[in-house]
């Protein structure tokens, strides 16, 4: 890694369902490690990709809503 904050290359990803939730809600979490992702808090309206970041650890990830396509 590059520096605080960057996604490690080639990295591995789990999608789990939040604890006491249904299956609606999900975390998405680099494997091994307390350590989710998420978006930058103040982000433009424009229709440009946005940046994901890979947050601290301990820092509770926003909930996002994830639909299939096609």
């Amino acid at each position: 890694m590059s520096g605080p904050g960057q996604i490690p290359p080639y990295s591995t990803w789990t999608v789990e369902p939040l604890p006491d939730e249904s299956d609606e809600f999900l975390t998405i979490r680099l494997a091994g490690t307390d350590r989710h992702i998420g978006r930058h808090f103040a982000e433009d309206r424009s229709l440009l990709p946005k940046r994901v970041l890979l947050l601290p650890p301990g820092v509770q990830a926003q909930l996002w809503t994830i639909e299939p396509v096609g």
